[in-house]
Parts: structure tokens; C-alpha cells; sequence
């Protein structure tokens, strides 16, 4: 389970997760191929520069998806980390 809660305006970010790290990483995924699918079915070319985008995000050492936010709060982290054999 993944819940994310996001106020721009006041630069606060809440995260809540259950689960373990393959569910959690599921989750992830499932939400992020929800906005490249909507993106696709509405502009196929600005689904293409997410992709791209996030590719770029995932594989640069210095990219913000590894460096802690300043006003993320994370709720809780479920489950036990460890990924089912």
C-alpha cells in the first residue's frame, strides 16, 4: 500500500507505505506506468519525455530521487524491508 500526499504550494510531502520492498517497489511502478499511460493516451510525445525524464532521474548518482527531501515526512515503512524469495 502506498499512499502520497503532496502540497506544492506549502513544499509539504507525506508519505505513508506498507508492505515489503516488493510491494512497495510494485506500487511504485504501477503508479508511475498510471501516469505514463495517461500521458501516452493524450500527448504519445510528452509520454516519451517522461520516460526519458524518469530514466535519467533513476540512473544519475546526483538525482533528487536520491537525496532526502527537506519537507518530506514518511509516515511509516511496513513490512520487514526484505524482498520474498
Amino acid at each position: 500500500m502506498l499512499k502520497v500526499d503532496m502540497n506544492r504550494k506549502e513544499h509539504k510531502e507525506n508519505v505513508v507505505s506498507q508492505g515489503n520492498l516488493e510491494e512497495i517497489t510494485t506500487d511504485i511502478a504501477h503508479l508511475i506506468n498510471g501516469f505514463y499511460v495517461g500521458l501516452k493516451q493524450s500527448s504519445p510525445a510528452a509520454a516519451e519525455m517522461f520516460r526519458k525524464c524518469l530514466t535519467i532521474m533513476a540512473t544519475e548518482d546526483d538525482s533528487v530521487l536520491w537525496k532526502s527531501a527537506n519537507n518530506l515526512t514518511v509516515v511509516s515503512f511496513g513490512g520487514n524491508g526484505g524482498m520474498k524469495s
